[in-house]
């Protein structure tokens, strides 16, 4: 069996590298799930914007969004498509 290589202060580099790669993936999805905790904050502010207006949600039953406004509203909806949906439905509800 091969000796492994250590490091200056008697550690093993192959064990250095794995924690920094497992340190890297951990911090790309704690990232993720701050941006999908962030993008359903804007879905929970919007609907509640919605249900307070009736004249909103009329104006929004015609906004294109390529799925039911109900997946959204669901939280069936995530990602960049949650986000474009937001920004159409933003700007349908922005004063004329």
């Amino acid at each position: 069996m091969a000796a492994l290589a250590r490091g200056p202060h008697g550690t093993d580099q192959g064990s250095q590298v794995e924690r920094e790669r497992v340190q890297g993936a951990l911090h790309r999805r704690l990232e993720a799930v701050d941006q999908e905790i962030s993008d359903l904050q804007s879905l929970l502010r919007f609907m509640r914007r919605i249900e307070r207006d009736a004249a909103l949600r009329e104006r929004l039953r015609e906004v294109e969004l390529n799925f039911p406004l109900q997946d959204l509203v669901a939280g069936r909806i995530t990602g960049e498509p949650l986000r474009r949906a937001l920004e159409a439905l933003e700007r349908a509800a922005a004063p004329a």
